[in-house]
Formats: structure tokens, sequence, C-alpha cells
């Protein structure tokens, strides 16, 4: 949600201090227009700050704001790899490699989450409940500090009346130290209870964010804080646990030491003990003030202690031994089985070296054998090419039948030697064509069936034409089919009338491996999306259906020598940009021409076939 200055409407100069039911937001200048003019008697009113509205600010949604580099376009997309709102010409300019991770807002945040909404809230109470729980813990610890201190200082009131003027310096000493933990703990309270005033204060100030959010339906303002709120809660748990642990408090207690009274004129430090108790950590630390014990006592402890530490010292020792003698015979038995282990590792470096010996003789082999394929192949070229000039002359000859009456019969064998399939219909013109000349030799009423038959004969020969056309066609299909370059993909045509461009085809390449009709055979190629927009018109189906003949055929994409996957002699697509919009008829009758040129015509488009379909064409 953002809170933004709006402006006027109308003049679209000065801010808004009041709405009108038709204009919208208007200022100052266009409200006294409002109340003068006789065309706005019957526009409503209502100035911000009077009749309910805030005239400070106006709450939108974040669908409405614009883009930051292009002012007049809706940032509506949300790039979740770079965190950033942006428009379509954001995301065509500098965020196509990003891909899938963009997403539309309409779509994303199109509802509340209310789930979402009481997680959200369920965590929030959650820390202003921790916050008051621990404030009311430091309130007892604060009650308990006084209480120790007061105790504390009472003790060491009667400790300095019975001492009196001698331990005058010890007892003040005492009391400075007492004095000095409790300062520490007044300033360790403040701390804590700043620390928590602060996150009830920004759990109150997000609650109600987040309720404003869902009453006003701003589900975009919603989607971008459930993003980063799960990291803001555990900061502040965080920080409240620092608080907490780091601030320790010490209750400090006065502990007499009845063998320190007996030696009170010797040493007067050893009187009395002075300890800390802290809370707040898994520490206890107690700081003493003079000797506890006699020096007689502590010497005895201190040899005691020393002859046990020997002790220990000396099973160590022995330890040690034991462990390092047995370290050593490790290392022997290991430097055996290294020696071992590096003979077995050289026979297996010779019987490696005969494998690659191997594998060498097997792959120049198999180079061999890669290049009697490849002079198969460019024999068959040429037997293609001789199979085309042949047919070609066939077309001739049958042209010169038309007006060649006297050889139509020996054009007629050839073309029974060109075209298989028409070798019953040419057999029967060859009989009907001598019956044709006995009858008109014995008979002249023989003329007219005579004139039947040659009229027969035509029909014949156009049919035969007919099938010689089909048999190029499927010539140049099986020629484009024997250098089949695309690769492996998969389009998918959906429609969404609520947009201009209702058709959208998306082409899908996966990454894979060349073949050998591509630039480089055996080497990976990069596959790729191609995305383009269509009219839901009749143009835009056509073209639509077009493409997706020639997608079917093989013939719409190649593996270029940069090893990725581009449009194969079409001009739909610019260089760098993978989507494109077919907007203009002259680009359409552009890319019609240059479907044509690879035989997709309208004549041999299904238009049975569903428009919105998904279907995958393999590669070679």
């Amino acid at each position: 949600m953002a809170n933004i200055h709006v402006q006027c409407e109308m003049c679209c100069e000065e801010k808004a201090v009041g709405c009108c039911n038709i204009c919208g937001n208007i200022c100052e200048s266009c409200c006294v227009i409002h109340k003068k003019g006789r065309a706005f008697q019957n526009h409503i009113l209502k100035m911000y700050g009077k009749d309910g509205y805030n005239s400070r600010s106006i709450i939108y949604d974040i669908t409405e704001e614009k883009c930051k580099h292009h002012p007049n376009e809706r940032a509506l997309l949300f790039c979740q790899i770079h965190e950033l709102m942006i428009c379509g010409r954001c995301f065509r300019s500098d965020h196509i490699s990003c891909g899938h991770e963009v997403v539309d807002l309409c779509e994303e945040a199109g509802h509340v989450d209310y789930d979402q909404f009481n997680a959200m809230s369920v965590a929030l109470n959650a820390i202003k409940d921790d916050s008051k729980r621990i404030k009311e813990e430091i309130d007892r610890q604060k009650e308990r500090s006084n209480t120790h201190a007061v105790k504390c200082k009472k003790e060491l009131d009667d400790l300095e009346n019975r001492l009196k003027r001698k331990v005058e310096h010890s007892i003040s000493s005492f009391k400075e130290e007492a004095q000095k933990y409790h300062d520490e703990n007044i300033a360790a309270f403040s701390c804590i209870s700043s620390v928590c005033e602060d996150k009830v204060s920004w759990a109150i100030k997000e609650e109600s964010q987040l309720n404003e959010f869902v009453n006003n339906s701003l589900t975009g303002r919603l989607y971008l804080m459930s993003r980063n709120f799960d990291k803001g809660i555990s900061e502040v748990k965080r920080q409240m646990k620092e608080a907490e642990y780091k601030n320790t408090f010490k209750n400090v207690c006065l502990k007499e030491n009845t063998a320190a009274l007996k030696c009170l004129i010797e040493d007067l430090t050893d009187v009395c003990e002075l300890q800390e108790e802290v809370d707040g950590s898994d520490e206890v630390t107690t700081l003493s003030i003079g000797n506890a014990t006699v020096e007689n006592e502590k010497t005895r402890k201190e040899l005691f202690e020393e002859l046990i530490q020997a002790k220990l010292d000396t099973d160590k020792a022995e330890t040690a031994r034991n462990e390092f003698k047995e370290q050593f015979l490790q290392a022997k038995r290991d430097l055996e089985n290294s020696e071992k282990t590096l003979k077995g590792l050289e026979q297996e470096s010779l019987n490696t070296k005969q494998n690659m010996e191997k594998s060498e003789k097997t792959r120049e082999k198999l180079c061999d054998e890669l290049q009697q394929v490849k002079q198969k192949l460019d024999h068959s070229e040429k037997a293609r090419e001789r199979f085309e000039q042949d047919l070609q002359k066939v077309k001739q000859d049958i042209d010169k039948s038309e007006k060649i009456r006297k050889g139509i019969e020996q054009e007629l064998l050839q073309v029974k030697q060109g075209l298989d399939n028409s070798e019953k219909c040419r057999q029967e013109l060859c009989d009907e064509l001598k019956e044709v000349k006995q009858d008109r030799d014995n008979s002249e009423k023989t003329k007219n069936g005579l004139e039947q038959d040659l009229q027969k004969a035509k029909q014949d020969i156009q049919k035969s034409e007919k099938e010689c056309t089909t048999l190029q066609a499927r010539c140049t299909h099986l020629k484009d089919c024997i250098k089949w370059t695309q690769p492996t993909g998969a389009v998918e045509v959906k429609l969404n009338l609520e947009r201009v461009y209702s058709i959208k085809c998306v082409f899908t390449f996966p990454d894979g491996i060349q073949t050998e009709y591509n630039p480089s055979p055996g080497k990976p190629y990069k596959g790729g999306l191609f995305i383009a927009h269509l009219k839901d018109d009749n143009e835009g189906q056509l073209v639509c259906r077009m493409l997706k003949a020639r997608f079917r055929r093989g013939l719409m994409f190649t593996v270029n020598e940069n090893g990725c996957v581009e449009l194969d002699g079409l001009s739909l697509f610019g260089d760098s940009l993978r989507v494109f919009f077919l907007t203009d008829d002259q680009h359409i009758q552009k890319v019609k021409a240059e479907l044509a040129a690879k035989g997709i015509t309208e004549t041999n488009i299904d238009f049975t076939e569903k428009l919105k379909q998904t279907f995958t064409v393999d590669g070679p």
C-alpha cells in the first residue's frame, strides 16, 4: 500500500482537495468551477476532510502504479529473481531471460488469501504475547533485585555496626560494588523494556496495515507484504531473544565467613564474601572478595589436588604410550597395504592403456563407416536431382502432346515410363487412339466418335499433368524430409478473448544433441521458448494454422552454428526478442508468402482441425 497525494484529474496540475462522482479527483480551482458552472449542477461534490474523506492521502492497490522506467505503462508484472515490479516493455527488453519467474500480479494476487492473513495475524499476536511475557518477567526480576539489594544493604549495615570503625573501609567498598551491580540491573531492565515496547509498536503497526490491506482488498500490497513477512517476524524474535540474553541480571547477597571473623585483626578482607547470582543466562558467576579459608587448609587442599592431577597425568602418559605403539603397528600394516595397492594400480594402468588403444581403433573404424554413409547420401542426392530433371522432361513432353497429335502415342508411352500410377490410363488411351485411326480410315461416320475419344484423351492428359504436379510436390517434401533439421519441440495454442491479441502460439524446445544434418553433429544445442501473438480474426486464424502445418512438417526451426534453436527462413521474430505481435497486414502477407515458399498454402490447410491444441513434433 502506498500513501500518495493525488493530482486533479481535470487540469492535471494541482493537488486534489475533493472528489466528484463523475469527474473524479479535482483541485480547489476546479471545485469553484463545479459550484458555478451550470454543466456541473448534477455532479455530487465531496471535499476531503469534511465528508468523511481523508484529506492527506488516497490508497491505491499495487496494480495501479506506473512503471519507473516507462511512466505511461502500468507495472502489472513482478520479477521474482530481481524482486522488481515491471511492465511489458521492461519484460521484453531486460527480463526476457527470467522466463517463468516473471508472474502476472493480476493472476497471482487476484484475491485475498485469508489463510495467509490469519497466519500473519497469529504471528503478530505471538510477538505481542512474547513481549508482554518478557516484560512481566523483567518486572519480577527487578522486584527481586530491589529486595536483594535492600537485604544486602541491611546485612552490610549490621556488619558495619559490629565491626565499627575497623571495617568501615571494607563495608563501604562492598556497598559500592552492590550499588554498581544494582545500577547494571536497572540499565539492563531499561534496555529490555525499550526493545519490547518498540517491537509491540511494530507489531501493532503491521497488524493495522494488514487489516487495511484486507479491508480494501489490496491484494497486490498483501502479496508483497507476505513475501518478506516471515523474515521480518524471525528478525524481531531474534532481536528480542538477543536483548533478553545479552542483558544479564546480577542479584547481590551477602555471605558471612565465620572463619574469617576469627582472623579479623590479621586480615579484614577475609571477614565476608560478596557473591553474584546471575539471572538471564545459563552461567552463574560468583565474585569472591578476600579468602574464605585458612591458609593451612588451602595449602593441604592444593597438595591433594596436585597429587590427584599427577596420578591422572601418569595414567594419560601410559595411555598415550599404548596408543603410540598401536599407531606404529597400524602404520606398518598400512605401508604394506599401500605397496600391494600400488602394484594393483600399475596393473590397472596397463589394462586401461590397452583398452584405450582398442577404443581408438574402433573409433577410426566408425569414422570410416561414417564417411561411407556420407558418400551414399551424396549419391542419393545426385540420383534425386536426376529424377527431378527426368520429371521436368516428362512435363515438357506432355505439353507438346497437346499440339502434336500424330506423336501422341509415343508421348503417352514416355508419360507411362515416368508415372507408374497412371500406367493403366495411358494404356487405355493408346488402344482408343488405334481404334480411332481404324474407324477414320474405314468410315467418315466414326469422325464424331474420334473427336469424343480425343477429348477424353485430353482429359486423361490433364489428369496425368495433375498427378505429375502432385509427384513433384511429394518429391519436394521428400527432399525436405531427407534434410530434416528441426529439433524435437512442442507447440501450444492458447485463446484469451479478453486480450487484443487473443491467439497465443508458444513453441518450446528442450536442450538436446545435434544430428548429422545440423552444423555440429554430436554436440549439444540450447533450446528456447518462442511466442507469437495474433488477432482472433480470419487472417490471424489462417496464419496460426499455416504455422502449425509448417511446424508439423519440420520446416519452421533449425539449429544455427552457435548451437541455438532459431527460425528457418521465417521473419516472424527479431534477432534478440522471441516474443512478437503480428499487427499490420503487410507483415502478415510477408509471413504468408514465406510460408507459401515452403509449400504451406491455404489449399493444403485442414480448416476442420481445432485451432486451440497442443502437440509435439519429434526431430530426425
